[in-house]
């Protein structure tokens, strides 16, 4: 007999509906270790190759737990081991089980006795490529070209160049910019213009190092010699080159106009200027296509331009350079510097755009004291440019005038940004205190700091101002320009100051033509001085100078004006004999006609201008 069951509990009924649930749990799996990256491996083989012998080498290769490719040999041999290591280890790869060289090994095998000047070598693993099946490609055969024509071998490199056109490989962008550079390095401008031509035809649109070769060429023609160059002809090169191109428009109409200014006698200076001129044309052009210069570009055009001393286009590629954060290296650095310093021209702007160089070039001129001084200028400098950022003229006044006794020389630049930004702001103040204080130091302004002066005191009436300007800017060599004597003449006249006129007009005998001298006859009898007038029409008549149909009606109408009508009448015949059948009347001609016409309508065309 069974014992009775015994009562359920609130325990027991607790612990049957509360019992957990005990499953089995396994521990979880830890997953295996990724496989490190190619570049590991890459790194430690090319650490082997170079710090062990070839013996002990090969045997940690073997024990390296890798797959074998072309693509991580390629790697390896792209990191530059020593020439025989990279060659014994060449070799030893081709004899893995299961491994093949490829187009890209060869290639990059090739380019390692090619950069080492083992042409032998290079052929000999061009012939076993081709002997081994593998096919060369238009990489292949541009690093031939392009080592060939290293070591000297013109022809070598043309004869790969047909050897590739030959077997049917179509060459690449890359390939067409090599052979241009090889072509452009050996003289044969030509040539270059037809495979430019052809790249153009078969639809490859030239990149950065397309237009970069071209900027090179273009800026280092007859750097290297002192014989004559064939300026014009390179001009006419230029624009067959540019013609199928993006950037054709600007370039070629502004060289084809060049073409019919100068010839190829022209003096050196003058052809140096033109090259540098259209390079600075590309660049522009290559900007507005959406292709910006880069490093390797600019590091080349300023090497170009230290060496031929065209610091102007130097400091418009220094300005590029600073707005895309482009540096320069070392070396070149060190040449603009020395050609900055040889043009006693202001090396601020190389430094800044330059920062880590900075001081490079300093130590042979600058003492303790000095580096302290250059230090205070650069804050001043700084502090200076912001005030104008804000357009706080009164605080740049004020320095101004605490640093001219001082006697702390600023860069043209900023003292010429000041005084053209001072002016257009209606600050006469502070644009006189920045000019005084060049007088003081002796900088000299640039042109458009004089012409932004005079503009301004011209409209002001300050004549006894802007004849102190003139003068201070024909000591400079600053070139004035017919118009700009004419319009200060013909303005000088209207105010009645035909003495003021008469003194720029002698002052300047570079400017004294048929446009000067109709302004300065039209002063003098605005201001009663017939005599005067006549006296220099008598001049014009012995000089042989050619009287404009301009110049007679100012004669006619100034002799009105005094009451000479016999005289007038007598002129008035001449200008019916000598012009009344004339329809083109020539540039000079129409512009002196205008002194008798339309002043203010002519004064504005030329202000726009």
């Amino acid at each position: 007999m069974m014992p009775p069951q015994a009562p359920r509990g609130r325990a027991l009924s607790t612990l049957l509906t509360r019992r957990p649930n005990k499953k089995f749990r396994f521990a979880p799996v830890k997953p295996a270790p990724p496989n490190p990256p190619v570049a590991v491996f890459v790194h430690k083989i090319s650490t082997i190759l170079r710090s062990s012998p070839w013996h002990s080498a090969s045997a940690e290769l073997r024990e390296l737990p890798i797959r074998w490719d072309s693509f991580t040999v390629n790697r390896v041999l792209k990191t530059h081991p020593p020439m025989e290591k990279a060659w014994l280890f060449f070799h030893w790869a081709a004899r893995l089980r299961g491994f093949k060289h490829d187009r890209f090994t060869y290639t990059t095998m090739l380019d390692i006795f090619g950069e080492a000047g083992r042409i032998s070598s290079m052929w000999h693993v061009f012939r076993e490529m081709q002997d081994k099946g593998v096919v060369p490609d238009a990489a292949t055969y541009t690093s031939v070209m392009h080592w060939l024509a290293k070591s000297g071998d013109l022809e070598g490199a043309v004869r790969a160049w047909e050897e590739m056109r030959a077997t049917g490989c179509r060459p690449t962008l890359v390939s067409y910019t090599a052979f241009m550079k090889i072509l452009f390095d050996h003289g044969r401008s030509d040539e270059a213009a037809g495979v430019y031509r052809e790249m153009l035809e078969i639809g490859l649109s030239p990149n950065c190092h397309t237009y970069t070769v071209l900027m090179e060429h273009l800026a280092g023609v007859g750097l290297a010699t002192n014989e004559p160059i064939y300026y014009v002809k390179y001009y006419d090169l230029l624009c067959d080159l540019a013609i199928r191109s993006f950037w054709v428009g600007n370039l070629a109409n502004t060289a084809k106009k060049k073409l019919t200014i100068r010839k190829a006698e022209g003096n050196r200076q003058w052809r140096l200027t033109g090259k540098f001129k259209a390079v600075l044309e590309i660049m522009s052009e290559m900007q507005e296509a959406g292709i910006v210069p880069d490093k390797a570009a600019c590091n080349i055009l300023i090497q170009k331009c230290a060496k031929a001393g065209e610091t102007l286009v130097m400091r418009q590629i220094l300005q590029q350079m600073k707005q895309h954060s482009i540096v320069l290296r070392h070396a070149v650095f060190m040449e603009a510097l020395e050609a900055l310093r040889l043009k006693n021209q202001c090396d601020h702007l190389l430094r800044e755009v330059n920062p880590h160089l900075s001081f490079e070039g300093c130590e042979e001129e600058l003492d303790n004291q000095r580096t302290l001084s250059d230090t205070n200028y650069l804050v001043d400098r700084s502090i200076i440019i912001n005030l104008l950022a804000n357009k706080n003229f009164i605080a740049i006044e004020h320095m101004f005038n605490g640093m001219i006794n001082k006697h702390i020389e600023f860069d043209t630049e900023l003292i010429s940004t000041i005084i053209q930004v001072s002016c257009a702001c209606y600050k006469p103040s502070c644009a006189l205190v920045a000019f005084r204080y060049c007088l003081q130091i002796g900088t000299v302004l640039n042109r458009a700091a004089y012409i932004s002066l005079i503009g301004f005191f011209t409209r002001e009436n300050a004549f006894q101002m802007v004849l102190e300007i003139v003068h201070e800017m024909a000591k400079t060599g600053i070139n004035f320009g017919t118009y700009l004597v004419y319009l200060l003449i013909y303005r000088l006249g209207c105010a009645g100051l035909c003495s003021y006129a008469e003194n720029i007009f002698y002052s300047l005998p570079m400017e004294q033509n048929i446009i000067t001298c109709t302004a300065l006859m039209d002063a003098f009898f605005q201001a009663g001085e017939t005599e005067k007038a006549l006296d220099l029409y008598s001049k014009l008549r012995t000089q042989n100078l050619p009287i404009s149909s301009g110049t007679y009606e100012v004669m006619i109408l100034g002799l009105q004006r005094c009451g000479k009508f016999a005289d007038a009448e007598v002129y008035l015949g001449e200008i019916k004999d000598k012009f009344h059948k004339r329809k083109n009347v020539p540039l000079e001609h129409a512009v002196a006609k205008k002194t008798s016409g339309d002043y203010e309508t002519f004064l504005l065309a030329l202000l726009g201008d």
